[in-house]
């Protein structure tokens, strides 16, 4: 940015040029106070949401989720480079489609552990994952009835076929996907009960359905707007996102992982001589008790007493040795 002022030999225009230079600071002043006041609370924000993600419960609850849904996308992808490929796909997903990444990816793991006979590659399974995404956006038929649905359709392709109460229910529950089933057979939707009962909606016929309706899917979602519900679904998705990448970076949980395992491990070879030591112990303050109460006794019934004490507690005493 450059400020250019022609000055002249007259003074009212050299005060006039001066004005203007004066007021053009301001300016330039006002802009940049401006700018580091917005980088200030940006760097706060930012600052607030680890802050508050990073107790221990919270760090563990976050990181479990995120193992969990890793495991999920594995059912499907195994441990192969293709698990994060995968899982990166599926963040920007459920981003897309203003879906949460916990919905996104099990709609992902039920489908791919469905079609697995099917020969069905990870790239359509996750181009059918955003289309049903896509299709329960544009259906809008709630939270409950939609992951109902969801779940009785990958229920429906595992066993083969999509009949019965799993077809009711995705008809219910998911409409949209159900109109693009009918679409593909060129039906009306209330006719496929009729194609069902005939045993023709297939796994591999109803994977295939999705995909050739999501060009039309996408089409109907893109005039959509995120509902308040949906954006902040989002927001806490990324916020966990962003405190998982920070603790993965730091390795806290990582290292506390470990050190209860062996914490743990430890716990467990003490534990097999804590009931000797505890039972010895008992014996021993027992035995203490017994030699309090010879106090005010003639002194040489003590010494006799005290010598039979010892010689029976050295023994036990071995254990505690082994222990230390």
């Amino acid at each position: 940015m450059g400020i250019q002022i022609n000055t002249s030999v007259n003074s009212k225009s050299s005060e006039r040029d001066l004005a203007a230079l004066n007021e053009s600071i301001k300016r330039i002043e006002v802009s940049a106070n401006g700018a580091l006041s917005s980088l200030k609370k940006m760097a706060l924000g930012i600052g607030a949401t680890l802050t508050a993600g990073l107790s221990i419960n919270h760090l563990r609850s976050v990181s479990d989720e995120f193992t969990n849904m890793e495991n999920q996308i594995a059912t499907v992808t195994g441990r192969t480079k293709e698990l994060t490929s995968a899982q990166q796909k599926l963040y920007k997903i459920a981003s897309d489609t203003n879906s949460t990444m916990g919905d996104t990816i099990g709609t992902f793991a039920s489908f791919g552990r469905s079609l697995k006979g099917t020969n069905a590659s990870t790239d359509k399974i996750l181009s059918a994952t955003k289309t049903i995404q896509q299709a329960v956006s544009v259906a809008n038929m709630g939270v409950g009835a939609t992951s109902g649905a969801l779940m009785q359709l990958g229920q429906g392709l595992s066993s083969g076929v999509l009949r019965g109460e799993e077809l009711n229910s995705v008809m219910e529950g998911t409409p949209r996907i159900a109109k693009a089933i009918a679409d593909e057979f060129k039906v009306t939707t209330g006719q496929l009960r009729l194609l069902a009962a005939d045993g023709k909606l297939t796994s591999d016929v109803v994977f295939k359905a999705i995909l050739n309706q999501s060009e039309q899917i996408n089409k109907e979602f893109k005039d959509l707007r995120p509902t308040l519900a949906q954006a902040s679904g989002m927001m806490s998705d990324s916020s966990k996102l962003m405190i998982n990448e920070f603790d993965k970076g730091l390795g806290l949980t990582r290292m506390l992982g470990g050190a209860m395992t062996v914490m743990s491990k430890h716990m467990r070879t003490l534990s097999g001589g804590a009931f000797e030591f505890g039972n010895n112990l008992a014996y021993s303050l027992h035995n203490i008790k017994g030699g309090l109460e010879l106090i005010g006794r003639p002194l040489g019934v003590i010494v006799g007493a005290l010598g039979g004490l010892a010689a029976q507690m050295l023994p036990r005493f071995g254990f505690i040795r082994t222990l230390s």
